[in-house]
């Protein structure tokens, strides 16, 4: 199963965090947390980022360059590792487009002389795109 999570830091530029666990098995086959014993990174930091690699904290700061279809998240505890798969959408350049329409047929020249003349906000549109 792959989970998923879209970037919105880019556009907002304020960093976003994600609480994770991680789960170990013992001997005796009981599931203990283990998340403040183990160190995490993700397969690619220009992408997401586990912070000085604490597992619990998994975030986009804002200055991602990608996304990714499937970026491996690796947890590692006492030699041992895991790793799970991550789906992270990134917004695509533009990013935001806005879209108007105007109630007259002048010119943008002639729009910026006459303040009488309005501009109709239609919709304002975000395009998310997977990385391929």
């Amino acid at each position: 199963m792959t989970s998923a999570l879209v970037n919105l830091a880019v556009l907002t530029g304020q960093p976003t965090i994600y609480p994770v666990w991680v789960y170990g098995l013992t001997h005796d086959l009981k599931l203990i947390d283990i998340t403040n014993k183990a160190t995490c990174h993700t397969g690619d930091d220009a992408v997401i980022h586990f912070a000085q690699d604490i597992c619990s904290k998994l975030g986009f700061s804002g200055a991602e360059l990608d996304g990714s279809p499937g970026l491996p998240l690796v947890a590692k505890m006492d030699g041992r590792s895991a790793s799970a798969t991550l789906l992270v959408w990134y917004p695509k350049s533009p990013s935001l487009k806005l879209i108007v329409e105007s109630s007259s047929t002048n010119s943008y020249d002639s729009m910026n002389q006459d303040s009488s003349n309005h501009i109709t906000i239609k919709r304002l549109a975000t395009e998310i795109v997977a990385a391929q």
